[in-house]
């Protein structure tokens, strides 16, 4: 047989083909690998930017809400001086004024040592962004960071001052007053006589003509610092919609509960109007009929213990999206329980008259349900990721 030569120009383009292949395949390779990381990079920088300028929102955010706490301080400040001075006015028919009224002074007059006369700094943001260093890197902006920094030390010193110095100091201590309820029958007091003594002291005279300087205070650093936010967020090119956007979104806890989500029992543990303990429990039925429990625990200087109210509304609900919307029903029910409590036997007389004062106001609240009849009220409802925390307006359940 005769033998057959594939012709030598054969191997060496075959050869050429098998390197040129390689080449390639080594080529793709490499391009992948620099896509692959040159991507990454990309997307690890726009991330850092992205957390840079949330960061730089929260702060501005947090000024602005500084500069809304210190407009209600004046607000509170002014409203509470044209009263006291209404008070300076009428020292001769106090006894004739209502009871609000004569308590918002005295609450204005009387210092609380252990809350700094009611200025309270809430420095959870500031803390989050003075210990972000890596994130200022990204802000890319040492001015920005420079006005924001001078503004948190601004503020410590600020209320610093507000705690410390004796021109805010409210002229009634605490200790006076505890002494005064010593040496009352039954530890109360007559608010009306009591302001009637203080509103003729000096201190307390100079500290009611001094509210004025206090309001120009805290209007005019309010002022300064709403300038200061506007510098920031025109430093940062930062809109208004997207701060308002940023905002939403760190308010916005938890998801539209689900019917089956939210059918159980809840519970919520708080303080009432009047400072009382209050229980309250929420339960959801299948057929969407639902009952809320309000037990409140009432204490007194009169007995000890406690007289325990208790309230039930029955309703029915449906959800829309994130808001339940509940029917209340007319039929409210009450009780009232002493059981709990113990007394002097010559304070029964006033023990039965606090009961009856009791009944009194739940049983006025009944007929008012009753004469009301069904009433329609919408509710924001969320549930947590667990589906054992149910915020319900703005109290926060948990499952039972």
């Amino acid at each position: 047989m005769k033998k057959t030569n594939k012709p030598r120009g054969w191997l060496h383009n075959h050869a050429k083909s098998i390197l040129k292949s390689l080449l390639l395949s080594v080529m793709g390779t490499t391009i992948s690998i620099l896509l692959t990381f040159g991507t990454s990079r990309y997307f690890d920088h726009k991330k850092k930017v992205a957390n840079g300028r949330q960061l730089a929102i929260l702060a501005i955010h947090d000024i602005d809400n500084t500069v809304k706490v210190f407009e209600k301080y004046a607000n509170e400040e002014y409203q509470n001086s044209l009263l006291a001075q209404y008070l300076q006015e009428h020292l001769d028919s106090l006894e004739k004024i209502s009871s609000d009224t004569l308590s918002t002074v005295f609450d204005y007059l009387l210092a609380d040592n252990n809350i700094g006369e009611g200025y309270i700094l809430d420095d959870a943001n500031e803390k989050v962004f003075l210990s972000s260093q890596d994130a200022w890197k990204n802000i890319d902006n040492p001015t920005f960071i420079d006005r924001v920094q001078t503004f948190y030390n601004d503020r410590r010193e600020f209320y610093n001052y507000l705690t410390s110095s004796l021109e805010w100091h409210k002229p009634l201590e605490e200790k006076e007053f505890i002494q005064r309820k010593k040496h009352t029958p039954d530890y109360g007091f007559d608010v009306a006589v009591y302001l009637k003594e203080l509103l003729c002291r000096d201190d307390v005279g100079y500290f009611i003509s001094y509210s004025s300087l206090r309001q120009q205070f805290f209007t005019s650093t309010a002022h300064k610092w709403r300038n200061l936010s506007d510098e920031c967020q025109f430093l940062m090119g930062i809109s208004d919609s997207e701060k308002e956007t940023y905002i939403k979104s760190r308010e916005r806890k938890g998801n539209p509960p689900r019917e089956h989500q939210l059918v159980g029992r809840w519970y919520a543990k708080d303080k009432g109007d009047h400072d009382e303990q209050r229980e309250d429990i929420l339960e959801f039925r299948k057929d969407h009929s639902a009952t809320l429990t309000t037990v409140s625990y009432e204490s007194s200087h009169l007995y000890i213990g406690n007289i325990v109210t208790e309230r039930i509304t029955q309703f029915v609900w449906q959800l829309q999206g994130d808001t339940a919307v509940v029917t209340l029903l007319p039929d409210l029910q009450f009780a009232v329980d002493t059981t709990d409590i113990s007394y002097r036997a010559e304070l029964k007389p006033e023990i039965l008259a606090l009961t009856d004062e009791w009944n009194e106001k739940l049983k006025q609240r009944q007929d008012e349900a009753r004469a009301e009849g069904q009433q329609l009220v919408k509710y924001e409802a969320a549930i947590d990721e667990s589906e054992t925390k149910l915020k319900w307006n703005n109290k926060y359940f948990t499952r039972q």
